[in-house]
């Protein structure tokens, strides 16, 4: 989005341009409430709860700017600043701290975004209804504070990606388990795989986790970098996405 004279620049224009932009090519399903066509799907929901929620919660003295990316495969918000709740109760609900109270309040009083503490839940649950990837929210201090929020339009076991890993390990993937596919995928679609980031794919017990990883390093078929809670997997010859990248690392395509 680029200031180029036709349109005024404020926040509320920022977010009617972006929001059309984002759901503009969405498929929609038919469905009649009475006599009237639904064109509000749980995927639009999600997204326009995204837009808000990285307005709201955005930092604006910070170094990062608010960053919105639609890919194939993905869509992408950053908001400058960190998250003034802990990941986990964000994704529950029901616990917020707004950093832009009045900005909040402007959305809702025109019959836009959540009730405070419910927003991550509903992106979820949006995302969830199309059983697609776990959306994954993280934050980054470097080069500056900034929380991310990627939803993946894949499913856990894309066919594409599948393929790709039984070229890349032909000799011990078709002899993998479930649980050691869904991890290298993972580890393939967005880059970098960590113990944290599969205990919100699966349900699968910690302990069974901690195998996993460990029999898969043994393998060869990942690498590892930094220690303890903090380790993260890679496929190996994989590199780890630097500071300022955003969103795994991969070429991101703005929205223009």
């Amino acid at each position: 989005m680029t200031l180029d004279g036709r349109w005024s620049g404020n926040l509320f224009d920022f977010y009617r341009r972006v929001i059309k932009k984002l759901t503009s090519d969405l498929k929609v399903p038919f469905a009649l409430e009475g006599d009237v066509r639904r064109d509000d799907t749980p995927v639009h929901q999600a997204l326009r709860e995204a837009l808000i929620n990285t307005l709201v919660h955005a930092d604006y003295t910070g170094r990062a700017s608010v960053l919105v990316v639609k890919r194939p495969d993905m869509f992408g918000f950053r908001n400058p600043g960190l998250m003034r709740v802990p990941q986990e109760l964000a994704v529950q609900g029901g616990d917020s701290d707004c950093r832009n109270r009045l900005i909040h309040q402007m959305f809702r009083y025109v019959g836009l975004g959540e009730q405070a503490g419910s927003g991550i839940p509903k992106i979820y649950r949006g995302w969830n209804s199309q059983h697609w990837r776990v959306p994954l929210l993280y934050e980054k201090e470097v080069p500056s504070e900034q929380t991310l929020l990627e939803l993946r339009m894949l499913d856990l076991l894309p066919e594409g990606v599948i393929k790709q890993l039984q070229s890349m390990f032909p000799d011990d993937f078709e002899d993998l388990e479930h649980l050691d596919r869904l991890i290298l995928a993972t580890a393939f679609t967005e880059q970098v795989v960590s113990h944290r980031r599969m205990a919100e794919i699966t349900t699968e017990h910690a302990h069974d986790l901690t195998l996993a990883f460990q029999i898969l390093v043994k393998k060869g078929l990942l690498a590892t970098s930094g220690h303890g809670r903090g380790t993260i997997y890679c496929l190996p010859g994989q590199s780890l996405p630097t500071p300022d990248q955003a969103f795994g690392g991969q070429e991101l395509v703005p929205l223009v």
